[in-house]
């Protein structure tokens, strides 16, 4: 068995870097992107009212002796072009949030602060600094400057940003065309009647749900029987079609109807590497295919049946290795341990985790990785070593969110 370093370099040398499309703002959610995103003009574009309140110009208004009652000479709104005070000695401007500051201004009062009677204003306590409750122009960034960076993964923030540098569609890293096979005789659909000897097929919704996390939404699924001839069928017709990436659960391991790699094998799949010395997930398959049709080779991953195990290293390679060749800026993670970990095998651990306070993770205790409960509890997973037996509670260990939450 080959170590999760070792696996993890192997695939590394199959991947290839994706192209790129544009696509809707709206749909951006969650990828890659593939410019550097430069602002087309200063942010904030003006000198801008951050509170409702009256504009003054600050210096005139500490010099003069009635400096406490002022007249209101207009009112300023969000939208409007900058009006101009007239009177900076005794005049004021009303002024609304997000309005122009108006010309021959330079702070705002707060109406809490003030008294108004008609049209004159008694400034109640006055503004210890110039420029107060004003957000100057350019503050937050200045015009031509690198707001976010190639590879950047955009995040709901990210998309409030792109929209203000007037960014209705989005140069992206494209996304992969995945074939998800799900194999077992005793998978049912869920909406059908399940026997006592049946379950119901759950790795579609699993795993499907932790692509759809990482914006991976062009996928497809099919349950299949373990039937030899029939998984055969329809593993060819997906290696020679429009797939970038061929995923299958179950039938990797050493069952008398675990068929995969040796179908895979008959189709020219090339094994790279069979078993990972890790728990859960030691079954995992990874080989590459290709033939004169393809520019590209097709990654295929055989990932163990049981629920944990296929998600484990659903997460750990396959997403992994697509973020890396996307290029995406994503480094690794680590987050402090509620809980201590042992593990006295020689192989590398990967224990579920729950989000805790303080950017921190409760150790969740399973039964095995065909328990559903413990993983419906998840939020990701931690990994230990295999040269470290155990990590008492507070310490940090590489930590694979199922989604892309950034710590």
């Amino acid at each position: 068995m080959i170590t999760p370093e070792e696996a993890e370099s192997i695939i590394k040398l199959s991947e290839y870097v994706y192209s790129h499309e544009q696509i809707s703002l709206d749909a951006s959610l969650g990828r890659v992107i593939a410019e550097d995103i430069i602002s087309d003009r200063d942010g904030p574009p003006f000198d801008r009212v951050a509170m409702d309140g009256i504009a003054v110009d600050f210096d005139v208004l500490y010099d003069k002796s009635e400096k406490n009652v002022l007249d209101i000479e207009d009112i300023q709104y969000a939208g409007e072009r900058a009006k101009t005070l007239k009177n900076n000695i005794g005049g004021a401007i009303e002024v609304m949030t997000g309005a122009c500051m108006p010309i021959g201004t330079n702070t705002v009062i707060p109406y809490e602060d003030l008294s108004i009677v008609s049209k004159q204003v008694t400034i109640n306590t006055l503004p210890l600094s110039k420029g107060k409750n004003v957000h100057r122009q350019g503050t937050d960034f200045k015009n031509d400057e690198v707001l976010l960076k190639k590879g950047t993964i955009i995040s709901s923030a990210n998309i409030g940003l792109l929209a203000s540098v007037g960014k209705s569609t989005v140069d992206v890293k494209s996304s992969p065309k995945i074939c998800l096979f799900i194999t077992g005789s005793e998978l049912v659909n869920v909406n059908e009647t399940v026997q006592s000897h049946q379950i119901r097929a759950s790795h579609q919704y699993t795993l499907g749900s932790i692509l759809r996390a990482h914006a991976l939404n062009n996928f497809e699924y099919k349950i299949i029987q373990d039937d030899e001839n029939l998984l055969r069928s329809y593993i060819e017709e997906a290696l020679l079609g429009e797939f970038d990436i061929l995923l299958l659960t179950g039938a990797v391991s050493k069952g008398k109807k675990d068929f995969v790699p040796s179908i895979l094998e008959s189709l020219g799949v090339e094994e790279r590497f069979h078993k990972i010395a890790q728990r859960p997930g030691k079954p995992l398959y990874f080989g590459v295919f290709s033939n004169k049709k393809n520019v590209k080779n097709k990654m295929v991953f055989g990932l163990p049946g049981n629920p944990t195990s296929a998600a484990v290293c659903l997460r750990c390679y396959v997403i992994e290795s697509i973020l890396r060749a996307q290029e995406a800026l994503y480094p690794k993670q680590s987050i402090r341990i509620e809980g201590n970990l042992y593990f006295k095998r020689p192989l590398t651990l990967f224990n579920l985790v729950s989000y805790s306070e303080n950017n921190s993770a409760k150790i969740i205790h399973s039964s095995g990785s065909g328990d559903v409960i413990s993983l419906s509890k998840s939020d990701g997973f931690v990994e230990l070593p295999a040269n470290i037996n155990e990590s008492p509670s507070g310490t940090y260990l590489r930590f694979y969110s199922w989604g892309n939450k950034k710590l």
